[in-house]
C-alpha cells in the first residue's frame, strides 16, 4: 500500500546511492531524490556548485536556493568585511545552474568535474535539503574520518558522564 504524505510532513533528501558519469559529464539522479524534489515542485532547474575548500558538490533545490541567497545577502549579518565579499564572490562564482532531464540526468560541467577529480564513480548524498555529489573516493575517506570523530565525541561524552573511578587514565 502506498503511503499518502500529508501537507504538512516535510519532504527530506536522504540516502546514499553509487552512481557513475556518463562519457558526456551526466549524472542520473537516483529515483528516490526524484521523487523528492518533484514532491517539492522542482521538475527540472537546480543550482549545483562548489564551494571552495569542500570535496564535494551541492546541488540546490530552488526553496534551498533562495534560502542561501537571502542568507549571503544579509551583510548585516556578516558587515561589508573584505573576507565576507571574498567568500561571496567564492561562492557565487562557482554555482550554476542545471537543468535535469526527462531521464533524471543532470550535466556537471568540465569545469566542476576538473575541480573535484570527478572522473567516472561518484556518490550521491541526500542531506536534508540538498544533494552532494563526491568523488566516490573522496567520500570513502571523509565518511571513515567523520565515523572516526563522531567515536571520538562518543568516547568523550562517556567519559564525562562516568564516576571518575571509571575513567581511564589519561596519557
Amino acid at each position: 500500500m502506498t503511503e499518502l504524505r500529508t501537507r504538512s510532513e516535510p519532504v527530506v533528501l536522504s540516502g546514499e546511492f553509487f552512481h557513475s558519469l556518463d562519457d558526456k559529464g551526466r549524472i542520473t539522479l537516483p529515483v528516490p531524490l526524484r521523487q523528492s524534489l518533484m514532491s517539492l515542485g522542482e521538475t527540472d532547474s537546480l543550482h549545483l556548485g562548489h564551494m571552495p575548500g569542500t570535496s564535494f558538490l551541492s546541488l540546490y533545490p530552488s526553496a534551498k536556493w533562495n534560502e542561501t541567497v537571502k542568507a549571503w545577502s544579509d551583510e548585516s549579518r556578516f558587515g561589508s568585511t573584505l573576507e565576507f565579499m571574498n567568500a561571496r564572490r567564492l561562492f557565487f562564482s562557482k554555482v550554476e545552474r542545471v537543468y535535469m532531464d526527462k531521464s533524471g540526468r543532470i550535466l556537471i560541467s568540465p569545469v566542476q568535474r576538473e575541480r573535484l577529480g570527478l572522473a567516472k564513480d561518484v556518490v550521491i548524498l541526500g542531506v536534508m535539503d540538498k544533494i552532494e555529489i563526491w568523488e566516490a573516493e573522496a567520500w570513502r575517506k571523509a565518511e571513515i574520518e567523520a565515523i572516526g570523530e563522531r567515536e571520538k565525541s562518543l568516547a568523550k561524552e562517556a567519559d564525562r558522564d562516568s564516576p571518575p573511578s571509571n575513567r581511564l587514565p589519561s596519557w
